[in-house]
């Protein structure tokens, strides 16, 4: 059974393996499949921004397998979006509220990842679960740094998706800096939701 789980290292529902499932999915999709210039050892990839408590999302199997998977930061403290990619921005601040958070480090696994012309429903309600999340956590908005062809398929789901910047190359990809209201995304999540097939859902604290 596929699961979704969301909360930080060490707490019930992110168990060690799953972590270091998910380590190894992100080493597979950023630095063999996208070949970016990405920090990895022994087949995973981690940054510094995992060492100071980020919430995970993690679609799984059994708490063994990680399928899909991102990354949460809130944006007053150090985020990618501030601290590595500043330049897509152009030359505004980078958000900083405590209503706004930082997604970074998306990911899905080849097998669940869709037909080619947008998110399949492993992905689509991962991004549904985690409107819902950040809606119960006070979150507002929701900021990060994406691709060209991932923005269109968010676009493509339905959800608002608003431009930082204008898009600008890093390495080999058409990248541009996002946010997206919480609020204001909220009924494409429900109906996102209540559409794709069942999963259980299980929150960590």
């Amino acid at each position: 059974m596929t699961r979704i789980a969301i909360g930080r290292a060490g707490e019930p529902d992110l168990n060690a393996t799953l972590l270091d499932s998910m380590y190894r999915l992100r080493s597979e999709i950023f630095h063999e499949r996208l070949g970016w210039e990405v920090r990895v050892e022994h087949g995973r990839e981690h940054d510094w921004f995992d060492l100071i408590g980020p919430h995970y999302l993690i679609a799984h199997e059994d708490g063994m397998q990680a399928l899909g998977c991102c990354r949460l930061l809130p944006t007053l403290g150090p985020n990618m979006l501030r601290d590595i990619f500043p330049s897509l921005l152009d030359g505004a601040p980078a958000p900083a509220a405590a209503s706004t958070w930082e997604i970074s480090r998306f990911a899905i696994s080849t097998r669940c990842a869709g037909d080619g012309f947008g998110f399949g429903d492993l992905p689509a309600a991962m991004l549904a679960d985690l409107f819902h999340f950040a809606d119960s956590r006070g979150v507002e908005e929701i900021v990060g740094v994406t691709s060209a062809p991932i923005e269109r398929m968010l676009r493509h789901l339905g959800l608002h998706v608003e431009r930082l910047g204008a898009p600008r190359r890093i390495g080999r990809v058409l990248s541009l800096a996002f946010r997206m209201s919480v609020g204001d995304n909220l009924p494409v999540a429900a109906r996102i939701s209540g559409s794709a097939p069942a999963l259980d859902i299980a929150r960590a604290a």
